[in-house]
């Protein structure tokens, strides 16, 4: 989706990811597909969502049984590669062929436990109760395995011979166990063909059952991945979205698990995010500190998280399906190759212009055009503003450019100090300054606010530089040139 490492992991994504609690190695895989889901796939997008919500709604109904279930996932190794080998004609060793025990055991577990809950419609396990019962001859229900004696008629002859050869070995003189010694390595001999023999067969027990072991591993890879979803969905408030078929995003008290938890260690609160984006332009302005960056963050990871079948983390979110995301932040891997940051962010956004001509984006631009003169950087913003006006992608635009918007594009504004009493908070900073930013950024409020009218852009900056002690004939002069 045009997203780098260090772009996923500066939106929130990454720590999301990380916080999904997979206990398989197969949900695991599934995990690290990344499965992304376009525009022509929103059946099956919808599918993997209602699974994800099915299990939200049961951790609390069902909570016992889900823990239940769960505890199978521990016992679940990847035996994927010795299904494969059994699959091409190999022989498996008996430690494969135990794993094989193991994993039949845990899907009758699985089966019996998945009685107690409620699947997603066409979610099936086979049942391996017959390679179960092969792999356990003599029904003992232990977990280990052993090449029993009841698989051979030969190989109960071989060892019952080896056992009495070993009882007269230890009853004879050391001087006359030369011959039974070389009796012995005969039976050892015939004992491992035997065993090597019954191991083939049971390989091919294996390979018969081959495609039913394969299709319960995806099935315990969809449980683990789809459980492991909905408890993260729960700890921070996942929503189950509409999807829809324009190209649009619509955001109520939208939220970053990642931002909730740093302000949380902060002992600050995250202010939800409310926002609808339209194909066309929006533009985002406000000052810096203002909260722009975590406003187009928020939104780029809810609707990332749709993209990969995960519930977004609001009070409610409906959207479109994107052919691609793109994020222009304040970074570039390009600058490590000699380029200037303006110079790696015009390469990036030449290629994805080249997109736009036959695919519907998402394209997220942190104020663009910051590396280069105002005046350039001014007109370079504007007429990225203006070229995406009637076109069918969605340019979210943050900027603190002016005379940057024009009719027909929507505009947000973070409302910043609107309401403080700054005489009140100068004050309160005289006693704090050891604590000024973190004060202000109380005092801050980062909501955004539809802008229907225009009005003039509030000085929040100024303000900050007043509240920060800069100094005061500089700060008037400042004023002037306003």
């Amino acid at each position: 989706m045009l997203l780098s490492a260090k772009e996923r992991k500066d939106i929130g994504l990454e720590y999301v990811l990380d916080k999904l609690q997979i206990m398989t190695p197969y949900g695991e895989k599934r995990k690290n597909e990344r499965r992304l889901y376009r525009p022509g796939e929103k059946e099956l997008l919808q599918e993997e969502l209602e699974a994800v919500l099915l299990f939200y709604h049961q951790k609390e109904s069902r909570a016992y049984a889900l823990h239940d279930l769960e505890y199978e996932f521990c016992r679940v190794k990847d035996i994927q590669a010795s299904v494969e080998r059994a699959k091409r004609g190999a022989t498996l060793d008996e430690v494969e062929l135990f794993e094989m025990k193991v994993f039949s055991r845990v899907i009758g577990e699985l089966l019996r436990k998945l009685k107690e809950i409620e699947v997603p419609q066409g979610f099936k396990l086979y049942s391996l109760e017959t390679l179960e019962k092969r792999l356990d001859p003599e029904g003992t229900g232990i977990l280990t395995f052993y090449i029993y004696d009841a698989y051979s008629e030969e190989l109960t002859r071989i060892r019952k011979e080896k056992r009495e050869l070993e009882e007269r070995i230890y009853q004879t003189k050391e001087e006359e166990r030369a011959p039974l010694f070389e009796q012995r390595a005969e039976l050892v001999v015939q004992e491992e063909e035997e065993e090597r023999k019954i191991r083939k067969e049971l390989s091919r027990d294996v390979e018969e059952e081959a495609d039913e072991l394969l299709h319960n591993m995806d099935a315990i890879a969809k449980l683990d991945h789809w459980i492991a979803k909905a408890k993260l969905a729960m700890a921070y408030g996942g929503v189950m979205p509409t999807l829809l078929h324009e190209s649009e995003i619509h955001l109520v008290e939208a939220s970053s698990p990642m931002m909730e938890d740093y302000l949380r260690e902060e002992l600050a609160s995250f202010q939800k995010l409310d926002i609808d984006l339209c194909p066309g332009t929006t533009v985002v302005t406000g000052a810096n500190m203002g909260g722009k960056s975590v406003s187009l963050k928020t939104v780029l990871l809810n609707v990332m998280l749709v993209h990969l079948g995960m519930l977004p983390f609001a009070k409610e979110a409906r959207l479109g399906l994107f052919d691609f995301v793109f994020y222009l932040g304040d970074d570039f891997e390009d600058v490590k190759a000699g380029l200037s940051s303006f110079g790696a962010e015009i390469l990036r956004l030449r290629e994805v212009l080249k997109r736009t001509k036959n695919e519907v984006g998402l394209l997220v631009l942190d104020e663009p055009a910051r590396g280069t003169n105002p005046r350039e950087g001014r007109a370079i913003v504007k007429g990225l503003s203006q070229h995406f006006m009637g076109e069918k992608s969605v340019l979210l635009l943050a900027t603190h450019f002016d005379q940057i918007l024009e009719p027909g594009m929507v505009h947000y504004q973070i409302r910043g100090f609107e309401g403080v009493d700054f005489e009140a908070l100068k004050s309160q900073l005289l006693f704090e300054e050891k604590k000024s930013l973190e004060t202000i950024r109380a005092q801050m409020d980062y909501r955004l606010e539809p802008v229907l009218e225009e009005r003039e852009v509030p000085k929040d900056a100024l303000h900050i530089c007043t509240l920060l002690g800069l100094d005061e004939e500089l700060i008037q002069t400042i004023s002037q040139l306003l």
